[in-house]
Protein backbone atom coordinates (compact mmCIF):
# COMPACT_ATOMS: atom_id res chain seq x y z
CA UNK A 1 0.00 0.00 0.00
CA UNK A 2 1.42 3.92 -1.09
CA UNK A 3 1.69 6.18 1.58
CA UNK A 4 -1.05 8.02 -0.77
CA UNK A 5 -3.66 5.18 0.22
CA UNK A 6 -2.44 5.27 4.00
CA UNK A 7 -3.08 8.48 4.22
CA UNK A 8 -6.54 8.51 2.54
CA UNK A 9 -7.08 6.02 5.02
CA UNK A 10 -6.45 7.98 8.00
CA UNK A 11 -7.75 11.03 6.86
CA UNK A 12 -11.35 8.81 6.20
CA UNK A 13 -11.18 7.46 9.83
CA UNK A 14 -10.82 10.79 11.41
CA UNK A 15 -13.64 12.03 9.34
CA UNK A 16 -15.90 8.86 10.31
CA UNK A 17 -14.99 8.95 13.90
CA UNK A 18 -15.22 12.58 14.25
CA UNK A 19 -18.87 12.55 12.86
CA UNK A 20 -20.50 9.68 14.68
CA UNK A 21 -19.02 10.41 17.62
CA UNK A 22 -19.83 14.50 17.37
CA UNK A 23 -15.99 15.09 18.37
CA UNK A 24 -14.17 18.92 18.14
CA UNK A 25 -10.88 19.66 16.80
CA UNK A 26 -11.39 17.93 13.29
CA UNK A 27 -9.44 20.72 11.56
CA UNK A 28 -6.56 20.35 13.66
CA UNK A 29 -6.28 16.66 12.87
CA UNK A 30 -6.90 16.46 9.40
CA UNK A 31 -4.04 18.99 9.16
CA UNK A 32 -1.06 16.44 10.19
CA UNK A 33 -2.21 13.47 8.52
CA UNK A 34 0.92 13.23 6.10
CA UNK A 35 3.07 13.92 8.51
CA UNK A 36 2.07 11.51 10.96
CA UNK A 37 1.44 8.54 7.44
CA UNK A 38 5.31 9.56 6.97
CA UNK A 39 6.33 9.07 10.35
CA UNK A 40 4.86 5.60 10.89
CA UNK A 41 4.81 4.15 7.43
CA UNK A 42 8.49 5.47 6.39
CA UNK A 43 10.52 7.51 8.72
CA UNK A 44 10.27 5.96 12.16
CA UNK A 45 12.09 2.76 13.08
CA UNK A 46 10.57 0.15 15.13
CA UNK A 47 12.71 1.46 18.45
CA UNK A 48 12.31 5.61 17.67
CA UNK A 49 9.81 7.33 20.01
CA UNK A 50 7.37 9.78 18.82
CA UNK A 51 5.44 12.03 20.73
CA UNK A 52 2.16 14.20 20.22
CA UNK A 53 2.92 17.75 21.88
CA UNK A 54 -0.52 18.85 20.80
CA UNK A 55 -2.79 16.21 22.43
CA UNK A 56 -6.17 18.16 20.87
CA UNK A 57 -5.15 16.33 17.42
CA UNK A 58 -5.44 12.70 19.33
CA UNK A 59 -7.75 11.13 16.86
CA UNK A 60 -5.06 11.74 14.10
CA UNK A 61 -2.65 9.75 16.26
CA UNK A 62 -5.24 7.16 16.63
CA UNK A 63 -6.46 7.00 13.25
CA UNK A 64 -2.41 6.64 12.49
CA UNK A 65 -1.86 3.73 15.34
CA UNK A 66 -5.44 1.84 13.56
CA UNK A 67 -4.08 2.24 9.96
CA UNK A 68 -0.86 0.09 11.23
CA UNK A 69 -2.63 -2.49 13.07
CA UNK A 70 -1.55 -1.40 16.57
CA UNK A 71 -5.14 -0.74 17.79
CA UNK A 72 -8.05 -2.87 16.63
CA UNK A 73 -10.46 0.39 16.84
CA UNK A 74 -10.63 3.85 18.74
CA UNK A 75 -12.23 3.76 21.83
CA UNK A 76 -12.53 7.82 22.90
CA UNK A 77 -13.43 6.76 26.05
CA UNK A 78 -10.32 4.22 26.83
CA UNK A 79 -7.87 6.71 24.61
CA UNK A 80 -8.85 9.64 25.97
CA UNK A 81 -9.86 12.80 24.23
CA UNK A 82 -6.14 13.68 24.53
CA UNK A 83 -3.72 10.58 24.53
CA UNK A 84 -3.19 8.70 27.90
CA UNK A 85 0.25 7.50 28.52
CA UNK A 86 0.50 3.76 27.21
CA UNK A 87 3.52 2.58 25.72
CA UNK A 88 2.90 -1.04 24.56
CA UNK A 89 0.71 1.25 22.02
CA UNK A 90 3.60 3.80 21.39
CA UNK A 91 1.61 6.45 23.43
CA UNK A 92 5.00 7.06 25.73
CA UNK A 93 3.47 10.35 27.56
CA UNK A 94 0.41 11.70 28.33
CA UNK A 95 -0.21 15.23 26.42
CA UNK A 96 -2.58 18.43 26.37
CA UNK A 97 -1.29 20.91 27.88
CA UNK A 98 0.93 23.24 24.96
CA UNK A 99 4.52 23.41 25.03
CA UNK A 100 5.24 20.58 27.33
CA UNK A 101 6.29 17.82 24.07
CA UNK A 102 9.64 18.94 23.46
CA UNK A 103 10.59 18.88 27.03
CA UNK A 104 9.26 15.27 27.32
CA UNK A 105 10.72 14.70 24.02
CA UNK A 106 14.25 15.75 25.37
CA UNK A 107 13.89 13.35 28.31
CA UNK A 108 13.79 10.73 26.46
CA UNK A 109 16.61 11.55 23.79
CA UNK A 110 18.75 11.47 26.57
CA UNK A 111 17.75 8.79 28.03
CA UNK A 112 18.04 6.70 24.71
CA UNK A 113 20.93 8.24 22.84
CA UNK A 114 20.26 5.39 20.23
CA UNK A 115 16.68 6.04 19.84
CA UNK A 116 15.55 9.03 17.44
CA UNK A 117 12.48 10.95 18.85
CA UNK A 118 10.08 13.04 16.48
CA UNK A 119 8.16 15.16 18.38
CA UNK A 120 5.23 17.11 16.73
CA UNK A 121 4.32 20.47 17.90
CA UNK A 122 1.73 22.77 16.72
CA UNK A 123 1.49 26.90 16.40
CA UNK A 124 0.14 26.94 19.66
CA UNK A 125 2.99 25.47 21.33
CA UNK A 126 5.13 28.13 19.62
CA UNK A 127 3.18 30.29 21.98
CA UNK A 128 4.92 28.61 24.74
CA UNK A 129 8.58 29.46 26.75
CA UNK A 130 8.80 26.21 27.62
CA UNK A 131 9.17 25.31 23.83
CA UNK A 132 12.06 27.96 23.22
CA UNK A 133 13.75 27.20 26.73
CA UNK A 134 13.60 23.29 24.78
CA UNK A 135 15.53 24.57 21.96
CA UNK A 136 18.10 26.22 23.78
CA UNK A 137 18.56 23.38 25.92
CA UNK A 138 18.62 20.81 22.77
CA UNK A 139 21.29 23.12 21.60
CA UNK A 140 23.65 23.96 25.02
CA UNK A 141 23.57 20.49 25.90
CA UNK A 142 23.99 18.87 22.09
CA UNK A 143 20.99 16.63 22.13
CA UNK A 144 21.09 15.23 18.46
CA UNK A 145 18.80 12.49 17.87
CA UNK A 146 15.82 14.42 18.73
CA UNK A 147 13.86 15.75 15.84
CA UNK A 148 11.31 18.54 16.22
CA UNK A 149 8.32 19.19 13.76
CA UNK A 150 6.01 22.05 13.24
CA UNK A 151 2.56 21.46 12.16
CA UNK A 152 2.01 24.96 10.71
CA UNK A 153 -1.66 25.28 10.14
CA UNK A 154 -1.78 28.56 10.38
CA UNK A 155 -3.81 29.18 13.10
CA UNK A 156 -3.80 28.61 16.96
CA UNK A 157 -7.29 27.74 19.29
CA UNK A 158 -8.07 31.51 19.13
CA UNK A 159 -7.00 33.21 16.04
CA UNK A 160 -4.19 32.62 13.25
CA UNK A 161 -0.85 32.51 14.18
CA UNK A 162 2.23 34.35 14.45
CA UNK A 163 4.27 32.68 11.04
CA UNK A 164 4.71 33.83 7.92
CA UNK A 165 3.34 37.56 8.34
CA UNK A 166 -0.27 36.50 9.93
CA UNK A 167 -2.38 37.96 12.94
CA UNK A 168 -0.01 37.49 15.47
CA UNK A 169 -0.26 36.43 18.92
CA UNK A 170 3.37 36.44 20.32
CA UNK A 171 5.76 38.03 17.76
CA UNK A 172 8.14 35.57 17.17
CA UNK A 173 9.34 36.65 13.50
CA UNK A 174 11.81 35.72 12.08
CA UNK A 175 11.70 32.16 13.32
CA UNK A 176 14.38 30.78 11.62
CA UNK A 177 16.81 33.32 13.59
CA UNK A 178 16.08 30.94 16.91
CA UNK A 179 17.11 28.19 15.01
CA UNK A 180 21.02 26.46 13.93
CA UNK A 181 19.13 25.60 10.91
CA UNK A 182 15.62 25.62 9.98
CA UNK A 183 14.09 23.23 7.21
CA UNK A 184 10.74 24.09 5.31
CA UNK A 185 8.21 21.72 3.59
CA UNK A 186 4.89 20.84 2.27
CA UNK A 187 3.45 19.34 5.04
CA UNK A 188 1.01 17.56 2.46
CA UNK A 189 3.60 16.53 0.61
CA UNK A 190 5.73 12.92 1.70
CA UNK A 191 8.49 13.18 -0.62
CA UNK A 192 8.70 16.89 0.61
CA UNK A 193 8.65 15.77 4.56
CA UNK A 194 10.88 12.67 4.24
CA UNK A 195 13.58 14.76 2.58
CA UNK A 196 13.34 17.40 5.50
CA UNK A 197 13.92 15.12 7.88
CA UNK A 198 16.91 13.27 6.07
CA UNK A 199 18.25 16.85 6.02
CA UNK A 200 17.99 17.72 9.74
CA UNK A 201 20.01 14.26 10.65
CA UNK A 202 23.43 16.80 10.49
CA UNK A 203 22.05 19.64 12.23
CA UNK A 204 21.04 20.38 15.56
CA UNK A 205 18.97 22.25 17.15
CA UNK A 206 16.79 22.43 14.16
CA UNK A 207 12.93 22.16 13.57
CA UNK A 208 11.22 20.77 10.55
CA UNK A 209 8.40 23.91 9.35
CA UNK A 210 5.77 21.68 8.13
CA UNK A 211 3.09 24.18 5.77
CA UNK A 212 -0.18 22.67 6.35
CA UNK A 213 -4.15 23.42 5.69
CA UNK A 214 -6.37 23.21 8.91
CA UNK A 215 -8.85 21.14 7.97
CA UNK A 216 -7.41 19.08 5.00
CA UNK A 217 -9.65 17.08 3.10
CA UNK A 218 -12.81 18.78 3.78
CA UNK A 219 -13.87 21.82 1.61
CA UNK A 220 -15.73 23.89 4.27
CA UNK A 221 -12.80 23.93 6.99
CA UNK A 222 -10.20 24.16 5.28
CA UNK A 223 -8.43 27.03 6.59
CA UNK A 224 -10.74 28.25 9.10
CA UNK A 225 -10.28 28.90 12.89
CA UNK A 226 -13.83 27.69 13.11
CA UNK A 227 -12.60 24.21 12.06
CA UNK A 228 -10.72 24.11 15.34
CA UNK A 229 -14.08 23.70 17.45
CA UNK A 230 -16.84 22.58 14.75
CA UNK A 231 -18.43 19.42 14.43
CA UNK A 232 -18.94 17.62 11.59
CA UNK A 233 -22.65 17.54 10.34
CA UNK A 234 -24.06 15.61 8.23
CA UNK A 235 -23.86 17.80 4.94
CA UNK A 236 -20.10 17.73 5.16
CA UNK A 237 -19.85 13.95 5.88
CA UNK A 238 -22.25 13.08 2.99
CA UNK A 239 -20.28 15.41 0.72
CA UNK A 240 -16.93 13.74 1.82
CA UNK A 241 -17.99 10.05 1.30
CA UNK A 242 -20.03 10.20 -1.78
CA UNK A 243 -16.98 12.02 -3.41
CA UNK A 244 -14.06 9.58 -1.71
CA UNK A 245 -16.07 6.69 -2.27
CA UNK A 246 -13.62 3.49 -1.92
Amino acid sequence: MTLKQHAENIRRTIIEESYKKQLSHVGSCLSCVEILTALFFKIMERKDIFILSPGHKALALYATLKEKGIIKKIDMEKLGGHPNRNPKMGIHVSTGSLGHGLSLGIGFAIANPKRKVYVLLSDGDMDEGSTWEAMNFIFFKEVRNIFPILDANKFSAYQKSQFSNWVSTLELEPIDGYFYFMEYCNGHDFTSICESIENLNYYYPRLIFAETIKGKGLPRFENKLESHYWKLGKVDYENYTHQNKK
